[in-house]
């Protein structure tokens, strides 16, 4: 039996976490922040992510990037955004979860498909559209906003800031 974590302070002590099986954190799993932990063992546990410790979505990193360029008002590079928990483990559980994207300021808009659904931790991006004055550098920010049962070590709806550094140029064609 793992054991679920649920406070904002928690002391596990004195004891060993044997043959656990659980979908996170085969031993611990927690909501908030980890346990202080004293004289404490994990063998042979197993979960789908964390074979002994897990917790909730922590963080959020971009991965499978092929380039960051970008033309003004054309689409983007699909790329895709995973879900990590405090241990940059990636929160496989999660497939009702979605992440929706916005610009960070007035200067630039965001076009085209803007939110999906996670995946086994990850969420797929492709035919995004910036818009923005040539030669700006722009942050897109991911909202991430969370449909499972138990919360995420953030708060739902909570901003999880990535920037993506955007080299935006203009393409002009002059006929005469």
């Amino acid at each position: 039996m793992s054991v679920l974590v649920t406070v904002l302070q928690s002391f596990v002590s004195s004891v060993s976490f044997v043959a656990n099986v659980a979908s996170a954190g085969g031993a611990l799993y927690w909501t908030d922040s980890q346990p202080v932990m004293n004289s404490v063992s994990f063998s042979n546990n197993q979960a789908a992510y964390g074979g002994d410790l897990a917790s909730a979505v922590a963080t959020l990193r971009l991965v499978n990037i092929t380039s960051l360029e970008a033309s003004s008002g054309q689409t983007m590079a699909s790329f895709s955004v995973e879900l990590l928990d405090q241990f940059n483990q990636r929160v496989s559980t999660d497939s009702i979860s979605s992440i929706t994207i916005q610009g960070s300021n007035t200067n630039l808009t965001t076009s085209g498909a803007l939110n999906a659904v996670v995946q086994k931790g990850v969420a797929s991006f492709s035919n995004v559209i910036v818009t923005a004055k040539p030669g700006n550098v722009i942050q897109l920010e991911m909202f991430l906003t969370s449909q499972t049962s138990i919360r995420a070590s953030v708060p739902v709806n909570m901003v999880l800031s990535l920037s993506l550094s955007l080299s935006l140029s203009l393409s002009l064609s002059l006929s005469l």
